[in-house]
């Protein structure tokens, strides 16, 4: 999938796509394991999101919205399930050669 469709041609399939690939797979993911985390009381989960979360873009602004989803989700989980040892971090790259 390409993920540098300007944000007027975007249709709502492709985004629901791409949220569901970059945010929701990392929610599924995390509730398939905090349970296990809760009962230790400890665990770690981290999220590959991208700078392109922290910072706009003209070339991939839909992938930006969707890496900042994922940011704001790291934050949440974190907050919520900190009170259980659970950490919950996120690691924003920015391009890679």
């Amino acid at each position: 999938m390409r993920i540098a469709v300007a944000v007027e041609a975007l249709t709502d399939q492709v985004f629901e796509r791409m949220m569901t690939n970059n945010v929701l797979s990392n929610l599924w993911l995390s509730n398939l394991v905090v349970g296990d985390m809760k009962a230790k009381r400890d665990g770690s989960i981290i999220f590959i999101s991208s700078i392109g979360g922290l910072k706009s873009s003209t070339v991939i602004a839909m992938y930006g919205v969707t890496k900042a989803a994922d940011i704001a989700l790291c934050r949440s989980l974190a907050a919520e399930w900190g009170q259980y040892g659970i950490r919950v971090n996120v690691i924003a790259p920015g391009l890679i050669e």
